[in-house]
């Protein structure tokens, strides 16, 4: 049964978009170094749904569900081919100088959000 099967199309377009959020084309250059970072959203998404649960089997389920979304290899493939820009304004300064721009860096930012994760130029540090 593929991963995909419990949830609506709507649910798997937004954990697919928090999966690579942060991620920008060409921080990523390898379907492993993408499957990676989303394995790390994954389980930060885990840990937050954890205390919504009620029971061990649900636990056991999204678990479940989200590593094998976060490890498909087509997916991981679709979402590095998918990957947006860094605007140009983020990129140079670090800080958003424009509200479009900061809508999706969400302020100010010193250093790459792959940084922050343990990620540089795809592959973990």
């Amino acid at each position: 049964m593929p991963a995909s099967a419990h949830f609506a199309i709507e649910d798997q377009i937004v954990i697919n978009r928090y999966l690579i959020d942060g991620l920008y084309k060409g921080e990523c250059n390898s379907v492993d170094s993408m499957k990676a970072y989303r394995q790390d959203k994954a389980a930060e998404l885990m840990g937050a749904v954890g205390e919504y649960l009620e029971t061990r089997l649900q636990t056991i389920a999204v678990t479940k569900f989200l590593m094998k979304f976060a490890s498909d290899n087509t997916m991981a493939q679709q979402a590095m081919n998918n990957l947006i820009p860094r605007p140009a304004d983020m990129r140079a300064t670090g800080v958003a100088s424009s509200p479009a721009a900061g809508q999706q860096g969400q302020g100010a930012q010193t250093t790459a959000p792959t940084q922050q994760n343990g990620y540089q130029n795809g592959s973990k540090q």
